[in-house]
């Protein structure tokens, strides 16, 4: 059976992966945040034994450090760092003139560094599996090819 970690699993893309790879018959590690705020992968994991939901903030080492001690010694064939932190409608609103540098760090923690961190983390259960597949989601914002201005810092830490 292939076992899959994804993170940010709460809606979106992360929320389909789990859905996905837990109906092709996967066993799936979904790590939210919040996961009892996440009412629909709530739903997902009682209607499927293929589905574990575990409580993982990815800017917390100590507790994707906690999560590689809990799967220790299990094989994750693919991980896909899908969490990430994008520009609020206030920031939005506010645009280039008044950039939140608090939140730009944390940006910069949540979408470039914890992806980094993770993928040492869970290194070795990469390497005892048959697939040894990394993923991490990124947006084309993040392209300096399309850079067509604004939203600064989450196109650079996209990038």
């Amino acid at each position: 059976m292939v076992t899959v970690l994804v993170t940010g699993t709460n809606r979106g893309l992360g929320l389909e992966f789990v859905r996905q790879y837990a109906e092709s018959g996967a066993h799936v590690h979904a790590c939210a945040r919040e996961p009892s705020a996440a009412s629909e992968l709530q739903s997902f994991a009682k209607s499927s034994k293929n589905i574990t939901i575990h409580a993982l903030d990815v800017e917390d080492r100590m507790a994707v450090n906690a999560l590689g001690k809990t799967l220790s010694g299990e094989a994750i064939d693919i991980l896909i760092n899908n969490a990430g932190l994008g520009t609020s409608a206030a920031e939005r609103a506010r645009g280039d003139t008044d950039i939140d540098y608090d939140r730009w760090e944390r940006m910069f923690r949540v979408n470039a560094l914890a992806p980094f961190y993770i993928a040492q983390t869970f290194r070795d259960h990469l390497k005892q599996s048959q697939q040894k597949k990394l993923v991490t989601i990124t947006s084309q914002m993040g392209s300096t090819a399309r850079a067509s201005g604004g939203a600064w810092p989450y196109r650079s830490t996209k990038a």
